[in-house]
Protein backbone atom coordinates (compact mmCIF):
# COMPACT_ATOMS: atom_id res chain seq x y z
CA UNK A 1 0.00 0.00 0.00
CA UNK A 2 1.67 3.72 -1.30
CA UNK A 3 1.93 5.77 1.66
CA UNK A 4 -0.61 8.42 1.67
CA UNK A 5 -1.38 11.91 1.05
CA UNK A 6 -3.70 11.66 4.36
CA UNK A 7 -2.27 12.71 7.57
CA UNK A 8 1.10 14.65 5.86
CA UNK A 9 -1.68 17.68 4.67
CA UNK A 10 1.29 19.71 5.88
CA UNK A 11 4.08 17.53 6.66
CA UNK A 12 7.82 18.90 5.86
CA UNK A 13 10.24 16.02 4.57
CA UNK A 14 13.87 16.20 4.77
CA UNK A 15 16.08 16.65 1.30
CA UNK A 16 19.04 18.11 -0.15
CA UNK A 17 19.57 20.74 -2.93
CA UNK A 18 22.07 20.08 -5.16
CA UNK A 19 23.83 22.83 -7.79
CA UNK A 20 23.53 20.00 -10.75
CA UNK A 21 20.69 19.91 -13.45
CA UNK A 22 22.66 17.23 -15.13
CA UNK A 23 21.79 13.75 -13.00
CA UNK A 24 18.35 12.92 -13.73
CA UNK A 25 17.66 9.81 -12.77
CA UNK A 26 19.25 7.17 -10.15
CA UNK A 27 18.57 4.99 -7.14
CA UNK A 28 17.19 6.38 -3.92
CA UNK A 29 18.27 4.85 -0.44
CA UNK A 30 14.96 3.79 1.39
CA UNK A 31 13.24 6.33 3.23
CA UNK A 32 15.38 8.64 1.44
CA UNK A 33 13.09 11.61 -0.29
CA UNK A 34 14.10 11.97 -3.70
CA UNK A 35 16.49 14.98 -4.38
CA UNK A 36 15.16 17.42 -6.20
CA UNK A 37 16.68 18.57 -10.33
CA UNK A 38 16.46 21.97 -11.70
CA UNK A 39 13.82 21.17 -14.43
CA UNK A 40 14.37 20.52 -18.25
CA UNK A 41 12.99 23.22 -20.85
CA UNK A 42 9.39 22.84 -21.06
CA UNK A 43 7.32 23.54 -25.06
CA UNK A 44 4.32 24.60 -22.79
CA UNK A 45 2.09 25.44 -26.11
CA UNK A 46 2.76 26.56 -29.87
CA UNK A 47 5.57 29.18 -29.61
CA UNK A 48 5.84 29.36 -25.93
CA UNK A 49 8.90 27.91 -24.45
CA UNK A 50 10.16 28.04 -20.63
CA UNK A 51 13.37 27.48 -19.31
CA UNK A 52 15.17 28.13 -15.54
CA UNK A 53 18.24 28.73 -14.21
CA UNK A 54 19.36 29.45 -10.75
CA UNK A 55 20.54 32.80 -9.22
CA UNK A 56 22.34 33.67 -6.69
CA UNK A 57 20.94 34.61 -3.09
CA UNK A 58 18.59 31.76 -2.76
CA UNK A 59 16.43 32.83 -6.15
CA UNK A 60 15.77 31.71 -9.65
CA UNK A 61 14.93 32.76 -12.98
CA UNK A 62 12.96 31.99 -15.72
CA UNK A 63 12.96 32.96 -19.26
CA UNK A 64 9.91 32.64 -21.07
CA UNK A 65 10.25 32.65 -24.91
CA UNK A 66 6.83 33.63 -26.19
CA UNK A 67 6.75 33.64 -29.99
CA UNK A 68 9.43 35.68 -30.68
CA UNK A 69 9.59 37.63 -27.72
CA UNK A 70 12.04 36.55 -24.76
CA UNK A 71 11.07 37.58 -20.95
CA UNK A 72 13.01 36.89 -17.97
CA UNK A 73 11.41 36.70 -15.16
CA UNK A 74 12.86 36.39 -11.36
CA UNK A 75 11.17 33.75 -9.19
CA UNK A 76 11.34 33.33 -5.08
CA UNK A 77 12.74 29.77 -5.61
CA UNK A 78 16.16 28.23 -4.64
CA UNK A 79 15.74 25.97 -7.66
CA UNK A 80 12.48 25.49 -10.39
CA UNK A 81 11.37 22.46 -10.81
CA UNK A 82 7.99 22.37 -12.97
CA UNK A 83 6.51 24.69 -15.35
CA UNK A 84 2.89 24.01 -17.38
CA UNK A 85 0.54 26.38 -19.40
CA UNK A 86 -2.96 27.17 -17.54
CA UNK A 87 -4.68 29.20 -20.51
CA UNK A 88 -2.66 32.46 -21.28
CA UNK A 89 -0.96 32.24 -18.00
CA UNK A 90 1.74 29.79 -16.56
CA UNK A 91 2.36 27.54 -13.28
CA UNK A 92 5.65 27.18 -12.03
CA UNK A 93 6.56 24.51 -9.21
CA UNK A 94 9.81 24.81 -6.92
CA UNK A 95 11.78 24.75 -4.17
CA UNK A 96 11.89 27.56 -1.73
CA UNK A 97 15.49 28.91 0.05
CA UNK A 98 14.13 27.60 3.55
CA UNK A 99 13.54 23.96 1.83
CA UNK A 100 9.62 24.21 1.52
CA UNK A 101 7.83 23.52 -1.60
CA UNK A 102 5.29 25.68 -3.72
CA UNK A 103 3.77 25.99 -7.38
CA UNK A 104 2.35 29.59 -7.85
CA UNK A 105 1.07 31.58 -11.09
CA UNK A 106 3.04 33.92 -13.43
CA UNK A 107 0.53 35.96 -15.72
CA UNK A 108 0.65 38.02 -18.47
CA UNK A 109 -0.55 41.87 -18.66
CA UNK A 110 0.01 44.11 -21.53
CA UNK A 111 2.80 42.33 -22.58
CA UNK A 112 4.57 42.18 -18.90
CA UNK A 113 4.84 38.76 -17.22
CA UNK A 114 3.83 39.41 -12.84
CA UNK A 115 4.77 36.38 -10.70
CA UNK A 116 1.72 36.24 -8.18
CA UNK A 117 2.90 36.84 -4.48
CA UNK A 118 2.28 34.37 -2.41
CA UNK A 119 2.07 30.69 -3.76
CA UNK A 120 0.29 27.07 -2.74
CA UNK A 121 2.54 24.77 -0.38
CA UNK A 122 2.65 21.07 -1.81
CA UNK A 123 3.88 18.64 0.65
CA UNK A 124 5.49 15.48 0.56
CA UNK A 125 7.90 16.11 -1.86
CA UNK A 126 8.52 18.31 -4.59
CA UNK A 127 6.89 18.54 -7.95
CA UNK A 128 8.32 16.94 -10.90
CA UNK A 129 6.01 17.54 -13.35
CA UNK A 130 2.87 19.73 -14.03
CA UNK A 131 -0.31 19.74 -16.03
CA UNK A 132 -3.26 21.63 -16.27
CA UNK A 133 -6.04 21.37 -18.73
CA UNK A 134 -9.82 20.49 -19.34
CA UNK A 135 -10.41 21.67 -15.64
CA UNK A 136 -7.61 19.89 -13.91
CA UNK A 137 -4.28 20.40 -12.61
CA UNK A 138 -2.04 17.19 -11.73
CA UNK A 139 0.86 17.42 -10.64
CA UNK A 140 3.64 14.64 -10.65
CA UNK A 141 6.24 14.57 -7.01
CA UNK A 142 9.40 13.84 -7.41
CA UNK A 143 8.66 10.55 -5.22
CA UNK A 144 6.54 9.04 -8.22
CA UNK A 145 3.29 10.19 -6.42
CA UNK A 146 0.67 11.43 -8.77
CA UNK A 147 -2.06 14.27 -7.41
CA UNK A 148 -4.92 16.16 -8.99
CA UNK A 149 -7.61 18.64 -8.13
CA UNK A 150 -10.01 20.61 -9.91
CA UNK A 151 -8.73 23.52 -11.41
CA UNK A 152 -9.99 26.16 -14.23
CA UNK A 153 -7.28 29.45 -13.98
CA UNK A 154 -5.05 30.86 -12.25
CA UNK A 155 -7.98 33.09 -10.18
CA UNK A 156 -9.08 29.23 -7.99
CA UNK A 157 -5.99 27.54 -7.72
CA UNK A 158 -6.51 24.15 -5.42
CA UNK A 159 -4.76 24.05 -2.31
CA UNK A 160 -2.88 21.01 -0.72
CA UNK A 161 -5.68 19.87 0.95
CA UNK A 162 -8.11 19.73 -2.56
CA UNK A 163 -6.15 17.47 -4.10
CA UNK A 164 -6.70 14.22 -4.22
CA UNK A 165 -4.82 10.44 -4.71
CA UNK A 166 -4.63 9.66 -8.30
CA UNK A 167 -1.44 6.84 -7.77
CA UNK A 168 2.04 6.03 -7.61
CA UNK A 169 3.93 6.03 -11.72
CA UNK A 170 4.98 3.25 -12.82
CA UNK A 171 8.59 2.07 -11.69
CA UNK A 172 9.99 3.05 -15.13
CA UNK A 173 9.06 6.41 -14.67
CA UNK A 174 9.91 6.81 -10.85
CA UNK A 175 13.75 6.37 -11.64
CA UNK A 176 13.94 9.29 -13.91
CA UNK A 177 10.29 11.80 -13.46
CA UNK A 178 11.91 14.88 -15.22
CA UNK A 179 11.42 12.69 -18.27
CA UNK A 180 8.47 11.70 -17.97
CA UNK A 181 5.53 12.28 -20.45
CA UNK A 182 3.22 13.76 -18.20
CA UNK A 183 -0.20 15.51 -19.06
CA UNK A 184 -4.12 15.86 -18.41
CA UNK A 185 -5.81 14.18 -21.31
CA UNK A 186 -9.21 14.92 -20.37
CA UNK A 187 -11.26 15.64 -17.01
CA UNK A 188 -11.15 11.95 -15.85
CA UNK A 189 -7.56 10.92 -17.41
CA UNK A 190 -4.03 11.46 -16.80
CA UNK A 191 -1.65 10.52 -19.26
CA UNK A 192 1.86 9.49 -17.87
CA UNK A 193 4.88 7.61 -19.92
CA UNK A 194 7.93 7.31 -20.74
CA UNK A 195 7.74 7.35 -24.48
CA UNK A 196 5.80 8.78 -27.33
CA UNK A 197 4.34 5.85 -28.74
CA UNK A 198 0.88 4.19 -28.93
CA UNK A 199 -0.42 2.82 -26.69
CA UNK A 200 -0.01 5.56 -24.00
CA UNK A 201 -1.02 4.01 -20.33
CA UNK A 202 -2.86 6.95 -18.39
CA UNK A 203 -4.78 6.75 -15.18
CA UNK A 204 -8.79 7.19 -15.89
CA UNK A 205 -10.92 8.03 -12.73
CA UNK A 206 -13.56 5.26 -12.21
CA UNK A 207 -17.78 6.49 -11.60
CA UNK A 208 -16.63 5.15 -8.20
CA UNK A 209 -14.16 8.22 -8.06
CA UNK A 210 -11.19 5.33 -8.19
CA UNK A 211 -8.23 5.85 -10.41
CA UNK A 212 -7.70 2.96 -12.36
CA UNK A 213 -3.95 2.35 -14.24
CA UNK A 214 -4.83 1.25 -17.74
CA UNK A 215 -1.98 0.51 -20.50
CA UNK A 216 -4.48 1.58 -23.65
CA UNK A 217 -6.69 4.55 -24.65
CA UNK A 218 -9.78 2.57 -22.91
CA UNK A 219 -9.91 1.54 -19.69
CA UNK A 220 -11.30 -2.07 -19.60
CA UNK A 221 -14.55 -3.28 -18.67
CA UNK A 222 -13.65 -6.01 -16.19
CA UNK A 223 -9.71 -6.32 -14.65
CA UNK A 224 -8.94 -9.58 -13.25
CA UNK A 225 -10.49 -9.82 -9.63
CA UNK A 226 -10.68 -6.05 -9.39
CA UNK A 227 -12.45 -5.18 -6.57
CA UNK A 228 -15.12 -2.21 -6.82
CA UNK A 229 -14.25 0.76 -4.42
CA UNK A 230 -15.49 1.65 -1.64
CA UNK A 231 -15.37 -2.02 -0.64
CA UNK A 232 -17.78 -1.37 2.73
CA UNK A 233 -17.46 -4.21 5.58
CA UNK A 234 -20.57 -5.41 6.06
CA UNK A 235 -22.07 -4.72 2.24
CA UNK A 236 -21.76 -6.99 -0.81
CA UNK A 237 -18.73 -6.48 -1.95
CA UNK A 238 -18.37 -6.72 -5.80
CA UNK A 239 -15.38 -7.45 -8.24
CA UNK A 240 -15.17 -8.16 -11.54
CA UNK A 241 -13.35 -11.17 -12.86
CA UNK A 242 -11.72 -12.22 -16.10
CA UNK A 243 -10.69 -15.63 -14.76
CA UNK A 244 -12.70 -19.09 -14.38
CA UNK A 245 -13.09 -21.51 -10.89
CA UNK A 246 -13.30 -20.77 -7.43
CA UNK A 247 -12.57 -17.56 -6.09
CA UNK A 248 -10.32 -16.93 -2.55
CA UNK A 249 -10.07 -14.51 -0.44
CA UNK A 250 -6.79 -14.42 1.23
CA UNK A 251 -5.94 -11.78 4.52
CA UNK A 252 -2.50 -10.57 4.28
CA UNK A 253 -0.17 -13.03 6.55
CA UNK A 254 -2.77 -15.60 7.38
CA UNK A 255 -3.54 -19.02 5.81
CA UNK A 256 -6.25 -20.64 4.38
CA UNK A 257 -7.84 -18.99 2.38
CA UNK A 258 -11.31 -18.22 2.74
CA UNK A 259 -13.63 -19.37 -0.29
CA UNK A 260 -15.84 -16.66 -1.60
CA UNK A 261 -17.82 -18.50 -4.17
CA UNK A 262 -17.31 -21.99 -5.93
CA UNK A 263 -17.48 -21.35 -9.52
CA UNK A 264 -17.36 -17.70 -11.36
CA UNK A 265 -18.35 -17.18 -15.00
CA UNK A 266 -15.41 -16.86 -17.31
CA UNK A 267 -16.22 -12.80 -16.79
CA UNK A 268 -18.37 -10.72 -15.43
CA UNK A 269 -18.86 -9.41 -11.71
CA UNK A 270 -18.93 -11.36 -8.54
CA UNK A 271 -20.14 -10.68 -5.04
CA UNK A 272 -18.36 -11.36 -1.77
CA UNK A 273 -21.39 -11.78 0.32
CA UNK A 274 -21.87 -9.42 3.00
CA UNK A 275 -21.95 -12.35 5.27
CA UNK A 276 -18.38 -12.57 4.66
CA UNK A 277 -17.30 -9.06 4.20
CA UNK A 278 -18.36 -8.62 8.00
CA UNK A 279 -15.41 -10.19 9.79
CA UNK A 280 -13.35 -7.61 7.68
CA UNK A 281 -11.36 -5.48 9.23
CA UNK A 282 -10.45 -2.02 8.00
CA UNK A 283 -6.82 -1.94 9.38
CA UNK A 284 -6.01 -4.79 7.59
CA UNK A 285 -4.84 -5.88 3.92
CA UNK A 286 -6.48 -8.03 2.12
CA UNK A 287 -6.58 -9.42 -1.91
CA UNK A 288 -8.76 -11.68 -4.29
CA UNK A 289 -6.93 -15.67 -5.73
CA UNK A 290 -8.67 -17.55 -8.51
CA UNK A 291 -7.14 -20.04 -10.88
CA UNK A 292 -3.61 -18.96 -9.86
CA UNK A 293 -4.50 -15.58 -10.45
CA UNK A 294 -4.37 -12.56 -7.74
CA UNK A 295 -5.58 -9.33 -7.29
CA UNK A 296 -4.62 -6.32 -6.05
CA UNK A 297 -4.50 -5.62 -2.18
CA UNK A 298 -7.38 -3.92 -1.01
CA UNK A 299 -8.44 -1.92 1.99
CA UNK A 300 -11.68 -2.50 3.04
CA UNK A 301 -13.59 0.43 4.17
CA UNK A 302 -15.11 0.99 7.43
CA UNK A 303 -18.16 3.39 6.25
CA UNK A 304 -21.93 3.49 8.30
CA UNK A 305 -24.91 4.96 5.83
CA UNK A 306 -24.77 5.95 2.63
CA UNK A 307 -23.65 9.12 0.68
CA UNK A 308 -27.02 10.75 -0.18
CA UNK A 309 -27.28 14.47 -2.17
CA UNK A 310 -29.66 16.75 -3.78
CA UNK A 311 -31.56 17.46 -6.95
CA UNK A 312 -28.97 18.97 -9.21
CA UNK A 313 -25.61 17.74 -7.83
CA UNK A 314 -23.96 14.41 -6.89
CA UNK A 315 -21.80 13.96 -4.00
CA UNK A 316 -19.44 10.67 -3.57
CA UNK A 317 -18.76 8.75 -0.51
CA UNK A 318 -16.00 10.11 1.91
CA UNK A 319 -12.41 8.93 0.85
CA UNK A 320 -8.72 8.53 2.66
CA UNK A 321 -5.94 6.76 1.12
CA UNK A 322 -5.39 4.29 3.88
CA UNK A 323 -7.76 2.88 6.08
CA UNK A 324 -5.64 3.07 9.08
CA UNK A 325 -2.88 6.44 10.23
CA UNK A 326 -0.49 6.84 12.18
CA UNK A 327 -0.46 9.33 15.07
CA UNK A 328 3.22 10.49 13.97
CA UNK A 329 1.60 12.17 10.27
CA UNK A 330 0.19 14.72 12.71
CA UNK A 331 -3.29 14.76 10.80
CA UNK A 332 -5.32 12.99 8.59
CA UNK A 333 -7.42 14.41 5.22
CA UNK A 334 -10.86 13.18 4.46
CA UNK A 335 -11.96 14.25 0.86
CA UNK A 336 -14.89 13.37 -1.23
CA UNK A 337 -15.96 15.17 -4.69
CA UNK A 338 -19.04 17.43 -5.77
CA UNK A 339 -20.26 17.91 -8.71
CA UNK A 340 -23.24 20.29 -10.09
CA UNK A 341 -25.45 19.90 -12.83
CA UNK A 342 -24.33 22.79 -15.26
CA UNK A 343 -27.64 24.79 -14.43
CA UNK A 344 -27.24 24.76 -10.97
CA UNK A 345 -24.13 25.89 -9.53
CA UNK A 346 -24.14 28.22 -6.83
CA UNK A 347 -22.48 31.09 -5.98
CA UNK A 348 -21.30 29.56 -2.69
CA UNK A 349 -21.76 26.58 -0.56
CA UNK A 350 -20.35 25.63 3.39
CA UNK A 351 -18.46 22.03 3.53
CA UNK A 352 -19.18 21.09 6.99
CA UNK A 353 -17.36 17.95 9.18
CA UNK A 354 -18.27 15.89 12.10
CA UNK A 355 -15.55 14.35 13.49
CA UNK A 356 -15.47 12.00 16.54
CA UNK A 357 -12.05 10.18 17.91
CA UNK A 358 -12.89 6.51 20.39
CA UNK A 359 -12.07 3.75 21.32
CA UNK A 360 -14.55 1.48 19.37
CA UNK A 361 -14.29 0.52 15.62
CA UNK A 362 -18.16 1.40 15.76
CA UNK A 363 -18.88 4.92 15.53
CA UNK A 364 -21.57 6.83 17.49
CA UNK A 365 -23.95 7.41 14.67
CA UNK A 366 -28.03 8.63 14.82
CA UNK A 367 -30.75 7.26 12.12
CA UNK A 368 -33.08 10.85 11.51
CA UNK A 369 -35.12 10.32 8.45
CA UNK A 370 -33.81 7.56 7.40
CA UNK A 371 -30.21 9.11 6.53
CA UNK A 372 -27.19 8.01 9.35
CA UNK A 373 -25.17 10.87 11.66
CA UNK A 374 -22.41 10.59 13.23
CA UNK A 375 -22.73 11.72 16.93
CA UNK A 376 -19.65 14.41 16.67
CA UNK A 377 -17.89 16.26 19.70
CA UNK A 378 -16.47 18.13 16.64
CA UNK A 379 -17.72 19.76 14.08
CA UNK A 380 -16.61 22.26 11.41
CA UNK A 381 -18.14 25.10 8.93
CA UNK A 382 -16.06 26.91 6.44
CA UNK A 383 -17.61 28.69 3.39
CA UNK A 384 -16.39 27.74 -0.62
CA UNK A 385 -17.04 29.98 -3.08
CA UNK A 386 -18.17 28.59 -6.20
CA UNK A 387 -17.84 29.75 -10.47
CA UNK A 388 -20.82 29.70 -12.28
CA UNK A 389 -18.99 27.73 -15.39
CA UNK A 390 -17.26 25.18 -12.79
CA UNK A 391 -19.22 22.41 -12.08
CA UNK A 392 -16.58 19.92 -10.44
CA UNK A 393 -14.91 20.45 -6.87
CA UNK A 394 -12.62 18.80 -4.46
CA UNK A 395 -13.52 18.86 -0.62
CA UNK A 396 -11.35 17.74 2.39
CA UNK A 397 -11.05 18.94 5.73
CA UNK A 398 -7.71 17.76 7.56
CA UNK A 399 -8.51 16.81 10.96
CA UNK A 400 -5.67 16.76 13.72
CA UNK A 401 -4.76 13.42 15.19
CA UNK A 402 -4.17 13.16 18.70
CA UNK A 403 -0.47 13.02 20.48
CA UNK A 404 1.45 10.08 21.80
CA UNK A 405 1.64 5.84 21.14
CA UNK A 406 -1.17 5.85 23.67
CA UNK A 407 -3.36 6.72 20.89
CA UNK A 408 -3.17 2.98 18.93
CA UNK A 409 -5.83 1.47 18.33
CA UNK A 410 -8.39 4.45 18.73
CA UNK A 411 -10.41 5.11 15.80
CA UNK A 412 -11.24 8.76 14.03
CA UNK A 413 -14.90 8.63 12.39
CA UNK A 414 -15.90 11.43 10.05
CA UNK A 415 -18.62 12.89 7.98
CA UNK A 416 -18.69 15.44 5.44
CA UNK A 417 -21.75 17.73 4.30
CA UNK A 418 -22.53 19.89 1.70
CA UNK A 419 -24.61 22.75 3.29
CA UNK A 420 -26.59 25.29 0.97
CA UNK A 421 -26.62 29.19 0.83
CA UNK A 422 -29.95 29.00 3.09
CA UNK A 423 -28.02 26.63 5.57
CA UNK A 424 -30.13 23.68 4.28
CA UNK A 425 -28.25 20.34 4.07
CA UNK A 426 -27.95 19.48 0.16
CA UNK A 427 -25.69 15.79 0.93
CA UNK A 428 -23.93 14.38 3.16
CA UNK A 429 -21.14 11.23 2.95
CA UNK A 430 -21.48 8.26 4.84
CA UNK A 431 -19.74 8.10 8.41
CA UNK A 432 -15.88 7.21 7.54
CA UNK A 433 -13.73 5.02 10.44
CA UNK A 434 -10.22 5.06 10.40
CA UNK A 435 -8.03 3.18 12.70
CA UNK A 436 -5.04 4.55 14.39
CA UNK A 437 -2.23 2.24 14.00
CA UNK A 438 1.28 1.91 16.01
CA UNK A 439 3.96 4.72 14.55
CA UNK A 440 6.44 3.48 12.37
CA UNK A 441 9.39 6.01 13.60
CA UNK A 442 9.09 7.48 9.54
CA UNK A 443 8.22 11.14 10.75
CA UNK A 444 10.66 13.49 12.75
CA UNK A 445 8.82 15.11 15.90
CA UNK A 446 9.23 18.33 13.37
CA UNK A 447 7.35 16.79 11.00
CA UNK A 448 4.78 15.41 13.00
CA UNK A 449 4.08 18.82 14.88
CA UNK A 450 3.89 20.71 11.77
CA UNK A 451 1.07 18.39 10.25
CA UNK A 452 -0.59 18.58 13.44
CA UNK A 453 -0.41 22.46 13.92
CA UNK A 454 -1.60 23.41 10.79
CA UNK A 455 -4.89 21.01 10.96
CA UNK A 456 -5.21 22.91 14.56
CA UNK A 457 -4.58 25.92 13.15
CA UNK A 458 -7.94 24.93 10.21
CA UNK A 459 -10.20 24.12 12.97
CA UNK A 460 -9.56 26.96 15.38
CA UNK A 461 -10.21 29.62 12.32
CA UNK A 462 -13.25 27.12 11.08
CA UNK A 463 -14.38 24.95 14.38
CA UNK A 464 -17.85 25.07 15.45
CA UNK A 465 -17.87 26.08 19.03
CA UNK A 466 -21.66 24.64 20.71
CA UNK A 467 -21.05 21.19 17.99
CA UNK A 468 -24.73 20.10 19.78
CA UNK A 469 -26.44 23.38 18.59
CA UNK A 470 -24.86 22.80 15.58
CA UNK A 471 -25.87 19.09 14.64
CA UNK A 472 -29.09 19.65 15.40
CA UNK A 473 -29.99 22.55 13.39
CA UNK A 474 -28.23 20.32 10.30
CA UNK A 475 -29.51 17.08 11.38
CA UNK A 476 -33.15 17.60 12.57
CA UNK A 477 -35.17 16.90 9.27
CA UNK A 478 -36.95 19.98 8.05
Amino acid sequence: MIRSICGVVCATLAFALTGGSSLLFGQQEPGVPPVARQMLPVSVSSGLTVRAARLPEGRSVLRIANRGEVASVQLPHAMTTAATGIGDDLLVAGVLPDGAWEYRSLTLHDGTWTVAEHGVRTFLCHVAKMSCKHGRLALLLGDGTIVSAPCDDVSDLPSWGEFEYVGMAPPQIRMAVGLAHFHVAALDRISIYAHPMPPRPAFVRQASGEWLFVQGEAPPAVDILRVEKPARIGSNIRFGNTTSGPVFLEEEGVQPWMPVTDEQPSAGWGLLPSGLSQGLRADTRYRLQANGKAGAWFYPAAIAGSVWFAQGLRLEEIRVLESGVRAERGSIAFRTTLEFDRESVPSRIHKAAFVTVSASAQPPIAIRGGRTWLVADQALSAEKQLQPRRQVYALSVAVPLPEGQTQAGRWVHAQLLVIGEDGAVLGATGVRSVAILPNQGDRTVAQEQAGRVSARGYWAAHGIQDVQQFRDRVVEPR
